[in-house]
């Protein structure tokens, strides 16, 4: 395999970086200067009581690899003790993106945990499941006795069925339902149980991490003005996610964060964690922030070295990787996607410029702007600050906006990628009336 082969998979934008990587680079100093992970950890130690934490940043911004650390951190023995963490994406195997509700990441969450304590060798006793088992099986005519079957695998069984039949899973949750109170009671006696031996094994205590719940689409619910189906898992089920006697993380959209419903937000979960902003790589008035230029310049240059390369294999002039750079906004993910549609358009290294500014084209042309957002984006790219309503959090969700954090307050700054394309130069100059193409 050749070098533009390795550089092209050691960039995979897809995959979080294991804790402890070598190509691992702190960015807190350009995130607004604070180690999340830190943050986490400590509020998990002090407390004596299981806590529920919401962790929220921009799909893809680097909130996967943070947990990673988290996990990592709480695993290492501190005064002789350590933590028992459990740590799943939620979408890779369980839920689906498009449709989730309580039910459906309970049901996730059992079987995460049934699957990695067996692994050290806890098993969680079948208890009041058997009899929600023969229920479910009922409904969806599976011939698996509860007394053959383990309960990993039947909760895979579960969860794979609800992740990939609407219809079953609609009748899952209207079985589920009116039982739901008793059902998280008795998942909480059956954590308990486990525990009591995980304790002989020296952990101090469970911490459950659920990734990626902020994947969940965004879009306003029938029948409920106004209500989104953010509102609908997040703060109208706040004390069914809280529910469980452990400690807890779950990954929630930034769009929720901010805005009308940021206050209810924080009402329900007192413990909310801090947000993962962007790389700041501009201030808001536009003028290039040294620090986190050099930031996504160590990046790129950790994943080059990792096989063998050199930056200036892959970029004979610093100013086309500062080319990428600038159109990621900072998103540690864009930055990776940049990299390799541009290493689509080599035969080999080095990159040339043809190279890299096809690679921006195509890169901006993949932005879908909704019409009304056109309304409202010279505001924005004016003022850096956004309003509190749907359409805005909806732009904070989408990455037509991204938030930073400088100083105390986050400002906010339109994706360069979307500032790239001709309907926003339209926009500024006061001629965006005319129907998009886009």
């Amino acid at each position: 395999m050749g070098k533009i082969e390795d550089v092209y998979n050691a960039c995979n934008p897809l995959f979080p970086l294991p804790a402890g990587d070598p190509r691992y680079v702190p960015c807190g100093e350009a995130r607004g200067g604070e180690d999340v992970v830190e943050i986490f950890a400590r509020r998990i130690r002090r407390s004596e009581k299981p806590l529920c934490q919401l962790f929220a940043g921009h799909l893809g911004g680097g909130k996967s690899t943070e947990l990673l650390r988290l996990k990592a951190e709480l695993e290492q023995p501190r005064d002789g003790q350590n933590y028992l963490v459990v740590y799943f994406a939620a979408d890779e195997e369980d839920l689906d993106s498009n449709d989730v509700d309580f039910s459906d990441i309970l049901f996730a969450v059992i079987k995460e945990l049934a699957s990695q304590l067996r692994e050290k060798d806890i098993e969680l006793r079948p208890g009041w499941f058997r009899s929600i088992w023969e229920e479910i099986k009922g409904i969806l005519q599976l011939p698996v006795e509860f007394e053959k079957l383990d309960l990993p695998a039947g909760f895979a069984k579960l969860t794979a069925v609800i992740k990939n039949s609407p219809d079953s899973r609609k009748l899952i949750r209207q079985a589920v339902e009116p039982r739901l109170s008793s059902l998280i009671e008795e998942t909480n006696h059956v954590l308990a149980d486990a525990f009591e031996r995980a304790r002989s094994q020296g952990y101090r205590d469970l911490v459950v991490i659920v990734d990626n719940l902020d994947r969940v689409t965004l879009r306003v619910v029938e029948d409920k003005t106004g209500t989104t189906t953010h509102d609908l898992l997040f703060i109208e089920r706040a004390d069914q996610l809280q529910s469980l006697r452990c400690h807890v993380v779950y990954t929630v959209p930034v769009s929720l964060t901010y805005g009308q419903k940021a206050a209810v937000l924080l009402s329900r979960y007192p413990n909310i964690g801090p947000r993962l902003p962007m790389v700041k790589i501009a201030d808001p008035r536009g003028r290039s922030s040294r620090r986190g230029i050099e930031i996504m310049r160590q990046i790129l240059a950790l994943r080059f070295q990792s096989v063998g390369v050199k930056v200036e294999e892959v970029f004979p002039d610093q100013r086309l990787a500062d080319r990428i750079i600038d159109l990621s906004g900072g998103h540690p993910r864009h930055l990776l996607t940049l990299l390799r549609f541009a290493l689509d358009r080599v035969e080999d290294l080095p990159l040339t410029t043809d190279a890299v500014e096809r690679a921006v084209q195509v890169f901006a042309n993949t932005w879908i702007v909704p019409e009304d957002h056109w309304l409202f984006l010279p505001e924005i790219h004016r003022t850096a600050r956004i309003k509190s309503d749907l359409t805005h959090q909806a732009m904070l969700y989408n990455l037509v906006v991204l938030e930073y954090l400088d100083g105390e307050e986050p400002w906010y700054a339109v994706h360069p990628a979307v500032r790239h394309l001709r309907r926003f130069r339209e926009a500024i100059s006061g001629k965006g009336k005319a129907k998009s193409r886009r």
